[in-house]
This record gives structure tokens, C-alpha cells and sequence, in this order.
């Protein structure tokens, strides 16, 4: 009963646990419990834990010399050939100079050699680094550079890497192998590395897991999950880079059996693989769960003549489990868990009879242990979800070069002195009968449309569907970078998409239903059994249209969709779309935070950003509604705050309103608080009791005394300049102007030496386009966004260090390297972190001299040398109104990453603003997209490119323009805007107009552009949310006399192409590190020597702003003449982007033209466009 009454409140939460693993102190285990939790979690028993994987390996040699060890097709090797063959091997690398843990690279297709080379490592007292000689470049080339290793391995057609300056050593060559056959001298121990297998990283970089001989030593020797001796026969499945091949290499090998090999395609064919185990006499095997579940759904009677199925690396199928078990009766099948970093096995589980629930990953193995425990490592008890730490004698050393990582993976174990543990990131419990059950990852989410999703959690209720065999979940990208959930599915029967979703809407929220539903014949495998998410293809339907959207289920949200349609031009959207996958952006969200207050609906830019749906924000705005009803009522009139303050501080007030244009022309309505003292303590002490008890709207902007009062028409309009002089603030004199100065520089040089006593991290080329830029000394380019309430600076500057933190770019200065330019990034260093540089001019008039200071610090501030290249400030102009003003070198930035860097540093500054921690999303390295992109195009020939893009008549069209204007070239650039007035605003209609006035002035109908592409997807790989210069110029022949429906869509399939295939032609054309020649692509596609022909026309769209109408807006009819300020001669270089009733095209021209001629040309192409004028 007592038990009972200490147990009641832990069932009562245990569904938020399950849910959020939040883990309560109602939780801990009692200590009758913690006895016997210790009593199941594991054991120690005797093995040869003081010798090493190869004297295991000679002293099995010795008993057993002549019996087969290796078998591959027809060619096999007895105990003692192997041994022999070797240690000559072994003798060679120590003659190289290896010693006890250092990494020896082997980059061998599965092979006799492969297991001589592992074997021949072990001897010579190194640990072999496994590589598969099928890898990416890249991923090999970080390898042998991570790994520290100096000799590399090969053989046959395995021509290592180029980058590669050690001793590569070929086992086909006989000279690889010494005379001596006889034992190596043992050098390394048991505590010494014997393998360092590269992992997945969160990061972006796969991680080397460091494993010892006695690891591995404790897998496969006394084990008590299978049976391992000299007639054990293992044919082995895994790839030499999967860690499986530990247990099936060494498993055999150390204990007399024998081990087989066997190509790719004969494991991933049921029929083969069914004939070799019958030819071979195999009695043991490993597969992973997805590779069992395609051959047993290809033929169930396969494992027949095996003793013992080893199953495991994703969660088992209960359904094919049962299948097989019912035709093979005699076939042991066992599950098999663990992490990389646990040497392969940690838990095991027989299974035994038909399976009705879904299978344990049963107890541990033999010399290990395991745990389930809360965030702060306490013992949970039987049925409470949590964290699986695995301990023991598999636990690994760590992570190569991953110190903080290892020192928060690997914890000393709390129940175990000495022992360590692995803190396995794994949802799991413990039964009551003493197994485990796995639920999935508790870091395993994705993020969609700004929620984070399980995709386990989506797979296992498809798979609870009637008829589904099999389900897989991705997140996806469409052509835009979108992300959107897709599954994948195997079934006995046809589905549609409806009967998917409506299925799986009777169990999940509406944003956890794919957007996609594609039914497979066959999931498919990579080379090592797992699901190959690559090779799941493409959706080709849309289900997130029509009935299969989710429309607004209420009022509140049906308002806000109205509102998102005219902003954003999407007739047709979901509640679940995300403000920027529509195409939003910083303009946008101005213009839709000024149309939702006019409907009532009042949030801030940083609303719009945090709560990026229409679902998200509608539940958001009607929480805040609600909270302010349950809490204290917020002030919201000018009567109710002077009574309160009255009231408060029985003290004398007066709040009065005024319309000021500002520095920008902008008309708003400035507050001003009079009382009878305003001293600087008394308006900070007012400042703290209105901020939260006052609608920000009300919010003073300034407090003055009662004598300064300004005597006004409340109708009229004061310039800022007139109302401070008024309001009796003072101008900054020019020597507290030229200290403001000084503080910015001297707040520069202290990030700039702050971030440099950080471990460097790595060293990598810029990018072309940004090899291009260093080269030009231009203005910087400006991130600039307003903060319209009463800060907290130091919740700002938190923001700032974890935006600093999360972009590699921002903690990077460029050094000289070879063959150019290199970025030389560094840790976020653990000192003082970094702060935003604040000006504060709220009691001073900022006119005159100050913004004569601000704007000469915005447009002359060049940034050169060896230093970071950007620099972030607040400037407070009054006690509510703040602007974030970025300026970065235009190597750090584009208009994404202005984007990019007020999206993060604002949701971040306004989760920690309501006690939450900042929002995760996923920022990939900038350098990875360098080493992309420097692979060269992929799958695809250079004819291939040469010919969907035209480049050769792109090249007669750029030479005939050019001969034609050759005698009107000027050292002067004209820079002028033309205004077309138009009701659609889109990429089509720009390009269309632009093209088309371009066909009416000079008369072509062919038009050479380069079309500046944002650069940020390739491949499978997206950049969005990446600090960074990725901008492309592509070549694009466009052909104006095309309708602007079809001239959109070859630019959309040449784009494609060029993501698809890996193509950026600043890299292809100007990077010296781009592999590959193309000589015959930089012949067609000429930028010049100094750039000079980079962007004769070029055209770049940046969107759309519907806060300004044309008449109010940039557009002018003034023509300015400038001296060319780069060696780049544009004819026609076009920034386009549409307001609220049209287009402004911004041209930058180089030759002598006559600018009316040009604006009357768009005119009639426009005309002629849209059928009137």
C-alpha cells in the first residue's frame, strides 16, 4: 500500500513526461527501487579484458592454423595465412613509424586486403580508420585531415585524395608487405585505440567515435547474446564504416569461426542472399531493421538455414518480425541495440513467440550496463520514460577532436565508481520485466513551418494503419527551399492521400499531418541497410491545395488568412504555411504588422517573426488576449495612465501626443510625459513602472518636465529637428560627437581581439563571389530594423552572443592563403561575451552633427585587414524608439542575410524576453557550402550544361552588343529608376517588362543576362538561414519575345538544373580550388580579367514592398552621373523590386545612352505588355 500511495502522483504525469520529458522529482525512484533497478541494469563477469584485439586473433591462430578464416568467392585464407600475410604488412607500417593510437586510414571496397589492412593496423599498434572509397571528396578529404592521419591505405582503382600529403600505401603492391611473417611485438594495449569510426554530426561535420581493444574485446568474447565459436560461420553485411562489421568481423575471427564476404549485390537481393547462405553454410548474421524488412518482404523463408538473425539500427517492424518467425520456427532472432559509441551492442532481446506490441530492445549485454535516468542522470523507475545511458566496458573514448562534446556525451557513472557512460540521446523505459523499450530520439525532431515534429512519432501511427507495411518521414524541400513533411509509405493496397490523412488526422495535430503522401513499391536501402533518403523521390502531387489545406478553423484566423493573401499575393494558402516559406520577408512583415492593426489585430515585427503561421499567430494573439483579461488590465488611455501615475506617485502628470516627421520622412505620433521633476532616476524609475502595466502604444517616448511643455496645433506636423529644439533638448557638440565616434571604433577593435582569443575552428577558401568582393573597397552593406518599445539591453546582447554563436561568418576574419583568400573562423571564445555597441541620444537632439557623424559611419566605413568584417550597434533614439544598425562587408552579406540576421537576433531577443529559451532552427556552416560547391557540378557533363543553357548563342548575343556599343563605353556610370506603373507583382512580370524594354531600346530579341540567383540550395543542401555572400550569376539567354509565363519557366528549369546538378558558375568560372577545367564554359561565359564583363545585363529581383506607392516611394526622374566606382562595365544592370501599384527598376549604366530613350522603351514594353498605358 505504501508503495502504491508514493507511486500515485507519477502515474498522474506520466503522459507529459512521455510528451516532453520533463522529468519531476515525483519522479525519482524510491530507494527499494534504485536497489533493485541496480540489481537488472547490468553485470560484470570474466572475459580476457587485458588483452588485445590481436593477440586474441594469433593465440585463436595458433589453436586453429589450418582452418579457413577468410572466404571471398573462390579465394580464402586459413588462420595462419592471415596471420602471416598480416604481420608483413605490419612490419611495413612499423617501419612507417606507427605507434600505439594513431590513426591509420584504410579506404578499401570490402575485400580479402580490407580485413588483412584492419588486422595488419591492430599489429603494428594503430587503429584503423575505415573510408568508404564511394564517399563525396569532401567528406574524405575532412577524414584524413580530422583523423590525423599520415598513412592511407588503397588499393587498385582507390586513388585516395588529392589533398592528401601523407604515405599511401597499396595492398594490391607486393612491396607493401615485408619478408617477415613471423608476430609483430605487441606495442599497444588494452586501453589503446584500435578503430575510430566516423559518425553523423549534428553540426554538419561527421565526428570520429574513439574506440579501444577492450571495447571491442568485451563484444565478441564470453558474450551471452549469441553464440560465437569455431564453427560459427558469419557472413558479413555491414560496411567496413558501420560498426555492425565490428561485431561480424572480430566476432568470427577472435573466436575460430569463419568470416565470408560477399558482394553489395548479393546482400541486397533476396534470392542471392538466400543462395549464399545455403551454399556457405552461414549460421549467424546481422541486417539492420529496414534491410530485414525489404528481404523478408521479398521472401520470407530466406533466414532458414541460419541459427541466429541479428536485427537491429531502427525500430523493428512487428509485422515482418511475425511473418518470419512463422516460416523460419527454428531461426533465433534477436534485437540488437546500441550506439557507435557503445561498440556496437549495448542491449539485446530474443524474441520469442508472436509479437503483439512493439519489441524490446531488451537488457544489457555481458560486461555493460544500462540506465534510465531524468535531465539530472537520477534513476527512473519501471514505466517512466526517459534518457538511456549506456556504461560498461564498450563505452569509447570519446570523440576525436570533440573535447566539449565527449565531456558532455561520456559522464562518469554516478552508481558505479570508475565506470563511464554514454549519454545515448534515446527515449527509452524500463518494462516490468525488466527489458527496455525504445520510443525514439529525444533530439530526433525536424522543424516545419516552425514546429518541431517527430517524425518516429508520425511513422508509428502510419504504420498502425490498416494495410501499411512500412513508413518513412522526411522533411523535404520544394523549389523554393520550402521545407514540408513527406511520408513514404509501403502498403498491401492502393491508399490516396485523403485516406492517409484522415487516418492519421485521428491521432496527431493538423500540423504534424505531411503535406505529402508517396506510396513505394519498396523502401529504399543504402549500402549498409538503412533507409536511403536520398533516393525516396521527389512528390509529384500537392497536397497542401483545396480540401487538402488547412483552412482557418476560426474567426481570428480567417481574418488573418485574408490579411496574408493581399500582402503576401497567395490566393490559395494553409494556416500552417510559414510567413517566409511564402515568400515573406522584413518589408513584408512591416506591411502586414500596418494592415493587421487596422483590422484590430495588433502584434509587432517580432511577433510576425516568432509566430510565423496564421495558426501559430492567431493562437498567440488570442492567448495574449485572454492573458490580459485573467491578469491586471493594461492601460490603454491617456486618462487612465495619468490617474494611475497620480495615484502612484502623487505626483502631477500631463501626456501629450504630437506628429513628428523624422530623419527617414516618416510621420508618427511622438508621446511626451511632462511632470514636475524629470531627472534622470526619476525617469528610469519611471520607465520600469509603465513597462509591462502600459500598452506599448502609449508608451512614452520622452519625459520632461512640466515647464518644457511644447504649445502646438495637435493637427500639425513638426520636423524632429524643430520639436527636440522645442522640447529643449540640446545638439551633441562635436567633440562628445567625434567621443561617440572614437567609442564605435574602439568597440570594433575589442570584438574584433575578443573573438581572436578563440580556438580556431578551421581554415577555408572564401567563396568566388566573395574573392571577387574583397577585392572591391565598396560602402558596406546595412542591416537596419526599429524596436518600438522599452528595451532590455541586456537581454539584446544575449541575443547578439547567440547569434554570434550560431553563425560561423560572424566569428571569422579573412587571412592571405593559397591559392586566395581564406576565412580563418573561430570558437565562440568563454569570456565576456560579445555586446551590441549602444548609443544612447533619448535626451539630446540627434540632428546636425551627430547624424552628419552616423551617416559617414554608415557609407565610409571600410573594413581591411586581417579582422572581422562587420560590426553591430543599437542606437537609442528615444526611451522607445531603437535601431539595430548591421554593417557587414558585402563578402559577409546578401539580402538573404540581412534577412537572416534580423529574423534571429529579434525571435531571439523576444523568446528571452518571455523566459524561453531562443528558437532552434537549423544553420548549416557556411564553410560546408564551400566545400559544396567546390566539388564542380555533379551528374552532368559540360556538353550537357553547354547546351540547357545556351551559353553558345549566349556568347554570339553578348559579342554582338558589345560590338555595337563598343564606341560608346565612358568612364561614368549613370544611375537612374524607371517607374512602371502595374497592379502583378511577381519574378514574371519583372523580368517580362525588363526584358521586353530592353528588346524595344536596342532592337534584340536575344538578351545575354546574368540573373543573380540567391545560391542558397544545392543538392539535397539548403543555406537559408546562413550568414554568408552565396550569391550566383547565372547565364541565361532569354529569348523577350516569350510570354512572361514561359520566359519564367525556362529561367525555373535552367535554375533547377543548376541545383540539381551542383552548378554555381562563380566557382566553376573564377575558383581555382573548382575541380574540374571547363575551358570551354569560361570561354562562352566571359567575366573578364578584373571582372570588368561580370554583369553587362544583370538582373536581380528583390521582391516585393507594398508599404510604399510609387509616387512616395525611391522613384524619381533625376539621372546621376558618377565615376565608375569598379572596373565593371554594365550596360544595363538592373535592381528590380515592386511596390504597392508598380515596379521601380534601378539601372546602373556604364556606356553613353540616353536614359529618357530607355525609361520610354519599358514604358511601351509595358504597354504592349499589358494591353494599356
Amino acid at each position: 500500500m505504501n508503495n502504491n500511495v508514493v507511486r500515485y502522483r507519477n502515474v498522474i504525469s506520466l503522459l507529459a513526461i512521455v510528451r516532453k520529458w520533463k522529468i519531476d522529482e515525483r519522479e525519482a525512484t524510491t530507494m527499494q527501487e534504485e536497489a533493485q533497478l541496480l540489481q537488472m541494469i547490468g553485470n560484470r563477469a570474466g572475459y580476457p579484458r587485458e588483452k588485445t584485439i590481436f593477440q586474441l586473433f594469433e593465440e585463436q591462430a595458433e589453436r586453429t592454423p589450418d582452418q579457413p578464416a577468410l572466404v571471398f568467392g573462390d579465394r580464402q585464407l586459413t588462420y595462419a595465412e592471415l596471420n602471416e600475410r598480416a604481420n608483413r604488412l605490419a612490419w611495413t607500417l612499423r617501419a612507417e613509424g606507427v605507434q600505439p593510437d594513431q590513426p591509420v586510414c584504410i579506404m578499401i571496397e570490402r575485400s580479402l586486403d580490407l580485413i588483412v589492412g584492419l588486422l595488419a593496423i591492430l599489429k603494428a599498434g594503430g587503429a584503423y580508420v575505415p573510408i568508404d572509397p564511394g564517399y563525396p571528396a569532401e567528406r574524405i578529404r575532412y577524414m584524413l585531415n580530422d583523423s590525423g592521419a599520415n598513412i592511407l591505405l588503397t588499393r587498385g582503382g582507390v586513388s585516395g585524395h588529392p589533398d592528401f600529403s601523407g604515405k599511401m600505401v597499396r595492398l594490391d603492391d607486393p612491396q607493401a608487405y615485408d619478408g617477415n611473417g613471423s608476430n609483430v611485438g605487441p606495442a599497444a594495449g588494452p586501453n589503446h585505440l584500435a578503430y575510430v569510426i566516423y559518425t553523423s554530426g549534428s553540426t554538419g561535420k561527421p565526428k570520429g567515435v574513439m574506440v579501444e581493444h577492450r571495447s571491442v574485446v568485451r563484444l565478441v568474447k564470453h558474450c551471452n547474446y549469441v553464440a560465437l565459436g569455431e564453427t560459427t560461420r558469419i557472413l558479413q553485411t555491414g560496411a567496413i564504416v558501420f560498426d555492425a562489421s565490428t561485431f561480424e568481423i572480430w566476432g568470427a575471427l577472435l573466436n575460430g569461426g569463419r568470416l565470408y564476404l560477399v558482394n553489395n549485390e548479393v546482400i541486397l537481393h533476396a534470392e542471392k542472399l538466400k543462395e549464399a547462405i545455403r551454399r556457405y553454410g552461414i549460421t549467424t548474421m546481422w541486417l539492420t531493421s529496414p534491410l530485414f524488412n525489404q528481404l523478408s518482404q521479398q521472401d520470407s523463408t530466406l533466414f532458414g538455414g541460419l541459427h541466429t538473425l541479428l536485427v537491429g539500427g531502427d525500430v523493428l517492424s512487428v509485422p515482418h518480425v511475425n511473418l518470419v518467425l512463422r516460416d523460419n520456427p527454428r531461426l533465433a532472432i534477436v534485437n540488437a541495440y546500441g550506439p557507435t559509441e557503445n561498440t556496437t551492442f549495448s542491449t539485446t532481446h530474443p524474441i520469442v513467440g508472436v509479437q503483439t506490441e512493439p519489441v524490446p530492445i531488451g537488457r544489457p549485454i555481458r560486461y555493460s550496463t544500462a540506465y534510465v535516468t531524468d535531465r539530472s542522470m537520477k534513476l527512473l523507475p519501471v514505466g517512466i520514460w526517459g534518457e538511456l545511458l549506456v556504461g560498461g566496458d564498450g563505452v569509447a573514448r570519446g570523440y576525436l577532436n570533440f573535447p566539449e562534446l565527449t565531456a558532455e556525451k561520456f559522464v562518469d557513472n554516478p552508481y558505479r565508481p570508475g565506470e563511464r557512460c554514454y549519454r545515448t540521446g534515446d527515449l527509452v523505459r524500463w518494462r516490468a520485466d525488466g527489458t527496455l523499450e525504445y520510443k525514439g530520439r529525444i533530439d530526433g525532431q525536424v522543424k516545419i513551418r516552425g514546429y518541431r515534429i517527430e517524425p518516429g512519432e508520425i511513422e508509428s501511427q502510419l504504420a498502425k494503419v490498416e494495410a501499411v507495411r512500412e513508413a518513412i518521414v522526411v522533411a523535404r524541400e520544394d523549389e523554393s527551399g520550402q521545407k514540408q513533411l513527406c511520408a513514404y509509405f509501403v502498403a498491401d493496397r492502393a491508399f490516396t492521400a485523403s485516406e492517409a490523412r484522415s487516418a492519421l488526422a485521428q491521432e496527431l495535430p493538423a500540423y504534424m499531418i505531411p503535406s505529402h503522401f508517396v506510396q513505394l513499391e519498396q523502401i529504399p536501402l543504402t549500402i549498409n541497410g538503412k533507409v536511403d533518403r536520398k533516393a525516396l523521390p521527389a512528390p509529384e502531387d500537392r497536397l497542401d491545395t483545396g480540401a487538402e489545406h488547412a483552412a482557418p478553423a476560426t474567426e481570428l484566423e480567417a481574418k488573418l488568412a485574408e490579411i496574408w493573401q493581399r500582402i503576401l499575393g497567395v490566393p490559395n494558402l494553409s494556416v500552417l504555411d510559414g510567413f517566409f516559406d511564402l515568400g515573406g520577408h522584413s518589408l513584408k512583415a512591416l506591411a502586414l504588422m500596418t494592415e493587421m492593426e487596422k483590422a484590430g489585430c495588433y502584434a509587432t515585427l517580432t511577433d510576425i517573426y516568432h509566430y510565423n503561421s496564421i495558426r501559430a499567430l492567431a493562437a498567440y494573439l488570442q492567448s495574449a488576449t485572454e492573458q490580459e483579461h485573467l491578469q491586471e488590465h493594461l492601460i490603454e488611455t491617456k486618462e487612465e495612465l495619468i490617474s494611475w501615475l497620480n495615484r502612484e506617485t502623487e505626483s502631477v502628470y500631463e501626456l501629450v501626443s504630437y506628429r513628428v516627421r523624422d530623419f527617414l520622412h516618416e510621420t508618427k505620433e511622438i508621446y511626451v510625459l511632462y511632470c514636475d521633476t524629470a531627472g534622470e532616476d526619476r525617469v528610469e524609475s519611471l520607465v520600469r513602472m509603465m513597462n509591462g502595466k502600459v500598452a506599448k502604444a502609449l508608451l512614452p517616448h520622452y519625459i520632461v518636465p512640466l515647464h518644457q511643455r511644447i504649445e502646438t496645433d495637435p493637427n500639425q506636423t513638426i520636423d524632429e529637428e524643430v520639436f527636440c529644439r522645442r522640447l529643449g533638448l540640446t545638439r551633441m557638440e562635436a567633440d562628445e560627437v567625434a567621443a561617440v565616434r572614437g567609442q564605435l571604433q574602439d568597440d570594433y577593435e575589442q570584438t574584433d581581439r575578443w573573438i581572436k582569443t578563440g580556438q580556431v575552428t578551421r581554415v577555408y577558401p572564401l567563396g568566388a563571389i566573395q574573392q571577387m568582393q574583397i577585392k572591391f573597397h565598396t560602402p558596406p552593406s546595412l542591416v537596419f530594423f526599429k524596436l518600438d518599445e522599452y528595451a532590455d539591453y541586456a537581454l539584446l546582447d544575449r541575443a547578439y552572443a547567440w547569434l554570434v554563436q550560431h553563425q560561423g561568418q560572424l566569428r571569422s576574419v579573412p587571412v592571405q592563403g593559397e591559392p586566395g583568400v581564406c576565412w580563418k573562423e573561430y570558437a565562440l571564445p568563454s569570456a565576456r561575451p560579445p555586446k551590441l555597441s549602444l548609443i544612447d541620444v533619448s535626451g539630446r537632439d540627434p540632428s546636425g552633427p551627430f547624424m552628419d557623424m552616423l551617416q559617414d559611419f554608415v557609407e565610409n566605413t571600410r573594413y581591411v585587414g586581417e579582422h572581422i568584417l562587420y560590426q553591430m550597434v543599437v542606437l537609442k533614439r528615444n526611451l522607445r524608439e531603437h535601431y539595430v544598425i548591421g554593417l557587414l562587408h558585402h563578402v559577409l552579406c546578401d539580402r538573404v542575410t540581412t534577412e537572416v540576421i534580423e529574423r534571429q537576433l529579434v525571435s531571439c531577443y523576444r523568446s528571452l524576453l518571455q523566459g524561453q529559451a531562443p528558437p532552434s532552427e537549423e544553420v548549416k556552416p557556411f564553410a560546408q557550402y564551400v566545400h559544396q560547391i567546390q566539388h564542380g557540378p555533379r551528374g552532368i557533363t559540360e556538353q550537357e550544361w553547354i547546351s540547357a543553357f545556351e551559353l553558345e548563342t549566349f556568347q554570339r548575343s553578348k559579342r554582338d552588343i558589345l560590338r555595337r556599343m563598343a564606341h560608346r563605353t565612358s568612364d561614368e556610370a549613370l544611375l537612374f529608376n524607371v517607374n512602371i506603373p502595374a497592379k502583378e507583382h511577381s519574378l514574371g512580370a519583372a523580368l517580362s517588362v525588363y526584358t521586353k524594354g530592353l528588346q524595344t531600346y536596342l532592337a534584340a530579341n536575344h538578351l545575354p543576362l546574368l540573373f543573380l540567383y540567391d545560391g542558397r540550395r544545392y543538392e539535397e543542401a539548403s543555406y537559408y538561414n546562413t550568414v554568408g555572400e552565396f550569391i550566383d550569376f547565372v547565364p541565361l539567354l532569354i529569348d523577350a519575345r516569350l510570354h512572361q509565363d514561359e520566359m519564367l519557366r525556362t529561367v525555373r528549369t535552367r535554375l533547377d538544373l543548376l541545383k540539381d546538378n551542383n552548378i554555381n558558375f562563380m566557382h566553376l568560372l573564377t575558383d581555382p580550388a573548382c575541380r574540374g577545367h571547363w575551358d570551354r564554359t569560361k570561354e562562352l561565359v566571359q567575366f573578364g580579367e578584373q571582372y570588368e564583363y561580370l554583369d553587362l545585363f544583370m538582373f536581380n529581383y528583390l521582391g516585393n514592398s507594398t508599404k510604399e506607392h510609387l509616387q512616395e516611394s525611391l522613384f524619381d526622374d533625376t539621372v546621376v552621373k558618377q565615376p565608375n566606382p569598379l572596373p565593371i562595365y554594365s550596360l544595363f544592370n538592373c535592381i528590380a523590386a515592386s511596390h504597392a501599384d508598380g515596379f521601380i527598376f534601378s539601372i546602373r549604366c556604364s556606356y553613353k545612352i540616353d536614359a529618357e530613350e530607355v525609361r520610354a522603351a519599358f514604358h511601351e514594353a509595358a504597354c504592349a505588355e499589358y494591353g494599356k498605358c
